[in-house]
């Protein structure tokens, strides 16, 4: 019994190794900018030249994590990790990779003033060893995955494909217990615990809104997402800590990078002799009266009155009211995406729709003709920076003001005005804060200078301090205030004199006003009325409205306003009539919300933090203004040591009539400058081997690429296989965000039943996408937009002259009915050859139910239709059956949703039922497929497929077939 047991085990590894290997880099970064690397001890750092003291900051904080995580662990990585530092981007992330290497990727801006992340004490130092407690723990491996790591190389690395929240909570709980603050100390995520606590959604019962264990393998699809698996899975791992003491956490990890994911419940119970349910219902079991006690503490108060008034949830924010019938703001809401929306006496309406996120605050101009605000948008065509922007509000048109000014917050004088005629700022300054092109943050005064805008700097954050919300004081036109936190300390206000920028003082609430340094966190400032200064405030460890009162004297005072119990934040600039509009925190995320504020409530009692809740240790790590420097090399830029292939991975696949067995290894250099694929194989239908030999080179704008390839094109009609040989050499320009045009040559050797041609010549191509995915689609298929491509071919090398031409579209479109959605696809393409041997088309039914075949006919054998002309088209109608979401523990097969697509398909061609028909005959399809959800060991999102295709026209191959699938969602 233990030898087949071993068997089965071994087999399953092997398995789900084959399935799991593959990974996608990140997006490709900018072209254009300059690149030079240092070398550490266990680093090659490369970034942009003006980065230089900010890459220097992060190099000398990965080594101290280094060390530190090396003795936490118990790993230390065989080879030095490449450290990409990129300046092209607004958004604030770091990503970590260990397929096919190890790799950090840190994007050289500060988090967001508000947010998961808008706590850390010093955020490079968060950043780095966050990611890099991701690239320690997931290079880890144990038992037979070393032994399988011997042949396979890096893809033998099992841990990465551990649940999300096992992984993300190991990375928090070393950010919480070796900093200062941390995720673990965030105000913010002890809101979010304590409202679901208090809304029961950790109580058992129906519902796709309860928190349970099984939910958080596959991510909580409503608030807060994906960050569930960083809050909760940090829990459980503290939950472990307690238990089995402050080395379970790393303990458990080395013991599952020898063991297939879904053996971890077994690795728990044999390490700290708990299994991960035990683990959750001891979680919820601890927080419950802590919680409890919170609530009691906070109800010593009256609760401050508040009404809800939009639903959309999730992250509402930016609210501008001009006035009681006119409330703008930006949505984030699942089914209706980014964007400015208003509420009026017609309810809820949405103006605009962005592509991307980004939205800052939102401020109406003084002549209430306009709302300005920053969003992201794509900056010569592969940065993505922020921009500000005018909506007219009369006649809905958007007004971009600048182009790749890295501009946040935007905020207007009561001078601002904007002359429509001109298409330009009339009179006026407005104010941003602006990422500096060194990681640095600073305060920018613009104004126009003839038709162009003028940028003066008034104050810069040190030492790669975040800024944030600049609020201009109507009353005393000079002033400005806005939020700081220096690295090392918590965040404070400082308010500036904008005429005399040297004349600025800061306000904390470390002891009392003022000051500098402070634990708490003061945020999202906004002038009154009465010239007193509102702002939100971390005091008692919830997010309360608080006013300072005269805050220009020697001795302003502060005193909290609201007494909530979840969170307020983002208060609205007054105006008269209008009430206080603010957002307000709910176990859905965040809501527009009118708050009727007090005029004073006292500080009251600290609530219990997460870190007092769990016990977390007292922290390790030291100071940013402590931390050694590190010592550096300087060096050339080498792609070789990321190029070496890091892996051999098998490469299994079901085909029509046969199997494909291959292998195939790739990589890319850090910079991704150049990448490549190399697969080998058998097709056991033909007597030829297969081939697809891949290069890419990314260091110029369009992207090169050299490709050579050998398929087999197999006729089921005939049991046939042919072989096709194609080498190519093509370039990408852009040609926009959305597109790409394609130059190139390609040679094809084609064989059409033992009758070989060659052709070659150049292409021309054009590629189109603007697909987007909301949240509440149920995979791709509920994509909207529009993708299409088109590509036209001389052919003048061989015997036959001749030009082809194939084009593509498909058309998605959602219902009035939420997570309904249509799809509409159309193939087209000719060739004007003379002999059908030397370029044909083929196309007839699916291989599976994958839905992405180019010629897709359902109903009918592959080869129905086929010739040197072909035109097929395809729609369908998708809608959502059963929804789920549940798993049972931590077994790794979680079952999402199921859904129902009907189709009708209709094509035809040169040839039509191994006849020449002309298009004189068009074959017709329908049928249903039933697509069923799943995400199978933690990482694999899979759908399950079965269905019936119908082929109308049965003297022309027309069939009944019963279909299956199963394949990736990820396409």
């Amino acid at each position: 019994m233990k030898t087949q047991k071993a068997r089965l085990r071994a087999l399953a590894i092997f398995v789900v190794s084959s399935l799991l290997f593959a990974g996608e880099s990140l997006a490709k970064f900018a072209p254009d900018l300059g690149r030079e690397t240092f070398h550490t001890a266990h680093f090659r750092v490369h970034y942009p030249p003006h980065y230089r003291a900010l890459a220097e900051a992060f190099g000398d904080r990965l080594e101290n994590s280094y060390v530190i995580l090396r003795r936490e662990l118990g790993w230390e990585p065989s080879t030095k990790t490449e450290v990409v530092l990129r300046g092209d981007t607004d958004v604030p992330n770091g990503a970590a990779e260990v397929f096919p290497y190890n790799r950090l990727v840190l994007n050289a801006v500060a988090p967001e003033p508000w947010g998961f992340f808008s706590e850390s004490d010093d955020w490079i130092g968060t950043l780095a060893l966050h990611e890099l407690t991701h690239v320690m723990a997931n290079d880890e491996t144990s038992g037979f995955f070393s032994f399988q790591r011997s042949f396979m190389g890096s893809a033998a690395k099992i841990n990465p494909y551990q649940p999300a929240w096992l992984v993300e909570g190991l990375a928090v709980y070393e950010e919480t217990t070796k900093t200062t603050r941390g995720r673990g100390r965030s105000v913010w995520n002890d809101m979010v615990v304590r409202t679901a606590m208090t809304n029961g959604l950790f109580d058992p019962g129906p519902g796709n809104l309860r928190i349970s264990l099984d939910r958080l393998n596959d991510g909580i699809r409503p608030w807060p997402g994906a960050h569930a698996a960083y809050l909760y899975g940090y829990l459980l791992t503290e939950e472990m800590a307690s238990i089995g003491g402050p080395d379970a956490p790393a303990r458990i990890s080395l013991a599952n990078s020898g063991t297939l994911p879904f053996f971890i419940e077994g690795v728990a119970r044999e390490t700290i002799g708990r299994g991960y349910p035990d683990l959750w219902d001891s979680t919820v079991k601890k927080l419950r009266p802590l919680v409890e006690a919170d609530v009691a503490k906070i109800d010593r108060e009256p609760r401050t009155p508040m009404s809800t008034i939009t639903h959309v949830g999730r992250r509402t924010r930016g609210i501008a009211a001009s006035d009681r019938d006119h409330i703008y703001f930006i949505r984030d809401s699942e089914r209706d995406g980014v964007g400015l929306s208003v509420i009026d006496r017609g309810g809820i309406r949405n103006l605009t729709d962005w592509r991307w996120d980004g939205g800052s605050r939102l401020r109406r101009t003084y002549d209430g003709k306009y709302l300005m605000y920053s969003r992201y948008v794509p900056y010569r065509e592969h940065s993505l920076y922020s921009d500000v922007f005018l909506y007219e509000i009369a006649t809905g048109r958007e007004i971009q003001l600048t182009s790749g000014a890295r501009a946040i917050d935007p905020e207007p004088t009561n001078n601002f005005a904007w002359d429509e005629k001109a298409d330009l700022i009339e009179t006026g300054t407005f104010f941003y804060v602006k990422n500096l092109d060194d990681g640095n943050q600073a305060i920018a005064r613009v104004y126009p200078s003839g038709r162009r805008l003028r940028e003066d700097l008034i104050y810069a954050g040190k030492d790669f301090a975040r800024l944030g919300a600049p609020a201009y004081h109507l009353g005393r036109g000079e002033w400005i205030a806005f939020s700081e936190q220096p690295r090392g300390a918590g965040e404070h206000l400082r308010v500036l004199n904008i005429d005399n920028p040297s004349e600025n003082f800061a306000l904390s609430e470390e002891n009392s006003l003022p000051g500098e340094r402070a634990r708490d966190v003061m945020t999202t400032p906004e002038w009154d009325t009465n010239g007193s200064l509102l702002y939100v405030g971390s005091v008692g460890g919830v997010f309360n409205l608080n006013r300072i009162r005269e805050p220009f004297s020697t001795k302003p005072t502060t005193n909290r306003i609201t007494n909530v119990m979840s969170g307020v934040l983002q208060p609205t600039r007054p105006f008269a009539g209008a009430p206080l509009y603010a957002l307000v925190y709910s176990p859905f995320g965040w809501n527009l919300g009118i708050v009727e504020p007090d005029s004073f409530y006292p500080a009251g009692p600290r609530v219990t933090n997460l870190e007092k809740k769990m016990g977390v240790s007292a922290s390790s790590f030291p100071a940013s203004e402590s931390v050694p420097p590190a010592s550096r090399e300087e060096a050339d830029y080498s792609v070789f040591p990321a190029l070496w292939p890091k892996y051999w991975a098998p490469d299994l696949r079901k085909v029509t009539d046969g199997w494909t067995l291959g292998v195939q290894t790739s990589s890319y250099d850090a910079w991704e400058n150049h990448r490549y694929r190399l697969y080998g194989g058998r097709d056991t239908r033909a007597p030829f081997a297969i081939w697809d030999l891949n290069y890419q080179y990314d260091g110029f704008n369009p992207t090169l690429e050299l490709s050579v390839r050998r398929e087999n094109r197999y006729f089921a009609t005939y049991a046939e296989s042919n072989r096709i040989d194609t080498d190519s050499a093509r370039v990408y320009m852009p040609a926009g965000w959305d597109s790409l045009v394609t130059l190139g040559f390609t040679r094809t050797a084609s064989e059409y039943f033992s009758d070989t041609e060659t052709s070659g010549g150049f292409e021309l191509g054009w590629i189109f996408d603007r697909m987007r995915t909301f949240d509440d689609s149920i995979d791709s298929t509920g994509e909207r937009g529009l993708r299409g491509r088109a590509g036209l071919t001389g052919y003048f090398v061989g015997p036959a002259r001749f030009s082809a031409f194939e084009s593509r579209i498909d058309l998605r479109v959602p219902s009035p009915l939420p997570r309904h959605f249509f799809r509409l696809g159309a193939n087209y393409a000719a060739a004007n050859n003379e002999k059908l041997s030397a370029f044909y088309f083929v196309g007839g039914g699916e291989e599976t139910i994958a839905g992405e075949s180019d010629y897709l006919l359902r109903g009918y054998p592959q080869g129905t239709v086929y010739g040197r002309k072909i035109l097929t088209s395809n729609f369908e109608y998708v809608f959502p059956v059963l929804d789920v979401f549940r798993g049972i523990g931590t077994l790794p097969a979680y079952f999402e949703s199921t859904r129902l697509k009907l189709f009708f398909d209709a094509g035809s061609a040169e040839y039509v039922g191994n006849d020449l028909r002309s298009f004189h005959r068009w074959p017709t399809g329908a049928g249903a497929h039933v697509l069923s959800d799943f995400n199978f060991f933690y990482r694999v999102p899979v759908t399950v497929a079965f269905g019936f295709d119908y082929g109308f026209t049965r003297d022309l191959g027309g069939e009944s077939r019963f279909v299956v699938g199963l394949f990736s969602r990820v396409k």
